[in-house]
């Protein structure tokens, strides 16, 4: 599971067209919730609803698939040095 942050429309649109190009197992997950990441409104939803941390389940995705994927989500990916700005 990969941490990551939406903060706004614009970056959940980019967020769902990244992963319109991943494998069909990639979710979004909260503690409340579950939806697939390639739905601009489901993100958005999630984002604005939960208020929990969000984390991108890469499901079955080769370790290939899952490198070039986090070289994508790179912007969204919360590390131990943010987790205090979110």
């Amino acid at each position: 599971m990969i941490h990551i942050h939406v903060d706004s429309m614009k970056a959940a649109e980019l967020l769902s067209a990244i992963c319109k190009d991943c494998g069909p197992d990639v979710s979004l997950c909260s503690e409340k919730f579950r939806i697939d990441p390639k739905s601009t409104l489901g993100i958005l939803a999630m984002m604005y609803s939960s208020r929990d941390n969000m984390f991108l389940d890469t499901g079955s995705m080769t370790e290939e698939e899952v490198n070039r994927f986090l070289a994508a989500i790179d912007s969204y990916i919360v590390r131990e040095e943010d987790k205090d700005a979110v």
